[in-house]
């Protein structure tokens, strides 16, 4: 009796074309899911709270000489305010 080869079995799984339907279906579910995601964190950010995100961000990679949080604060804030 011959013993079945995972990959072998795998192979025969996808080249088939219910293995294919399944591995679309499988990526389609999860692109939904990773949408959805983004979805609900972009609808429960405020605009205070990505400010604040971003200021972080601008001020962690920024350079010494332009860390002064005053003109960050402003700078994030009014990039917020025209693309929110």
């Amino acid at each position: 009796m011959k013993r079945w080869n995972w990959f072998e079995v795998y192979n025969l799984f996808v080249s088939t074309l219910v293995g294919h339907l399944l591995v679309i279906v499988g990526y389609v579910v999860l692109g939904l899911i990773a949408f959805a995601t983004v979805v609900v964190v972009l609808e429960n950010i405020t605009n205070s709270q990505l400010g604040d995100w971003l200021e972080w961000i601008v001020s962690f990679f920024a350079h010494d000489s332009v860390k002064n949080t005053s003109k960050v604060r402003q700078a994030t804030l009014s990039v917020v305010s025209r693309h929110v």
